[in-house]
């Protein structure tokens, strides 16, 4: 996190522009270390359990990384190709996460809004039917 992301988001991040950090509820990130780390971060505008925004348990169909990512990796990196080391299976994920456009993460995020909107709709309900 100190080595890639954090130095990742101040590169595109735009001047005065608010940012804020979505995590899960791994205990292993809930350590006082990595909670100072990310609240001097990121100005205490995270989304996660017992953080700023307590993000709700259990809701994949709020995290892109849930409904786009991972999805999106699998297909690409799993298609006829074969691995033999974890160090081939690491570039192949980097290099593929290098070619998402500006226009596909525009997408993600418009999709986030919307999902956003289906659960205010349901009043923090279950909204997959309306997807």
């Amino acid at each position: 996190m100190q080595e890639y992301i954090a130095p990742a988001v101040t590169e595109v991040v735009r001047e005065n522009q608010e940012i804020w950090f979505q995590m899960d509820g791994c205990p292993a990130h809930s350590s006082q270390d990595v909670r100072e780390f990310l609240n001097n971060s990121f100005n205490n505008n995270i989304i996660g359990l017992n953080y700023t925004i307590n993000w709700p348990a259990r809701s994949p169909d709020h995290s892109p990384n849930d409904f786009f990512l991972w999805g999106h990796l699998k297909s690409k990196i799993y298609s006829g190709r074969k691995f033999h080391n974890l160090e081939q299976l690491k570039h192949a994920i980097q290099a593929e996460c290098n070619n998402i456009s500006r226009k596909q993460l525009a997408n993600v995020r418009q999709e986030f809004y919307n999902r956003l909107g289906h659960c205010l709709m349901v009043n923090g309900g279950l909204f997959e039917h309306l997807l």
